[in-house]
């Protein structure tokens, strides 16, 4: 006896599968969404810590604080690494830092530069594009060159 071709297990319906695809796309989506605002949330409200510790502290302070503040960020890994010039200008923008962007070096933003401040810092850089030093003396140096009116964030 032969088997007619439609018998046998023929598996889920499409109408199912799509279904299946498009829950769990909204429910990524969701997440992603509820991730992303505490994330910011947590941002905005530790930049206010910043632009505290930035009435306290000196320039390096505000090196050092932003080193820190990207060790202990709970936001999303983007986010912090993104973020890293926006909390040092936080920071910075507390006091008048007019002594220190005289003597700066005008080569700080160079590789070599950023790799030997760090490495003194005892921060060392392996890849500068994701080193939360590397980004900070950008930032610093950003604030420097636009008259301490900004940095200029890097996406």
């Amino acid at each position: 006896m032969e088997k007619p071709e439609n018998a046998g297990w023929q598996g889920p319906s499409l109408s199912l599968v799509l279904g299946a695809v498009v829950v769990v796309t909204i429910a990524m989506g969701c997440f992603a969404f509820w991730r992303y605002t505490e994330s910011e949330r947590w941002v905005q409200a530790s930049l206010v810590e910043m632009e505290a510790t930035g009435k306290q502290v000196d320039v390096e302070g505000c090196i050092d604080a932003a080193i820190e503040w990207r060790s202990d960020c709970a936001a999303n890994t983007t986010l912090c690494n993104n973020a890293i010039p926006l909390a040092t200008y936080h920071c910075l923008e507390q006091q008048d830092r007019s002594d220190t962007c005289l003597i700066l070096d005008h080569d700080m933003s160079t590789g070599i530069w950023l790799m030997q401040h760090c490495r003194e810092r005892g921060s060392e850089c392996k890849v500068m594009k994701k080193c939360p030093c590397a980004a900070a003396y950008r930032a610093l140096d950003s604030f420097c060159r636009s008259g301490q009116e900004s940095v200029q964030v890097e996406l």
